[in-house]
């Protein structure tokens, strides 16, 4: 179920100028005690807050739900060919 939604500033490595639709579609991330854990971009791992910045830990789906996690449905912009 793809919806699209507007970008602020242009994308030109995508070739969108500001204003274009993105694409967005539902995805399965994981909340744990309250931090939700969402797929990355590109790989079939999942991240949490700040991934990239000030942690770089990536998680397996299965090791999410082994501590607990219970999956929701967020809406996120289209993920690479990895998708969920």
């Amino acid at each position: 179920m793809a919806t699209k939604k507007r970008v602020r500033t242009p994308d030109p490595e995508a070739g969108l100028p500001a204003g274009a639709m993105m694409e967005t579609d539902v995805y399965i991330a994981y909340e744990l005690r309250g931090i939700l854990y969402l797929p990355h971009y590109n790989e079939r791992v999942y991240v949490s807050p700040a991934y990239g910045v000030s942690n770089f830990n990536t998680y397996l789906g299965i090791e999410l739900k082994a501590l607990g996690a219970k999956p929701v449905e967020v809406a996120l912009w289209k993920r690479s060919q990895f998708g969920n």
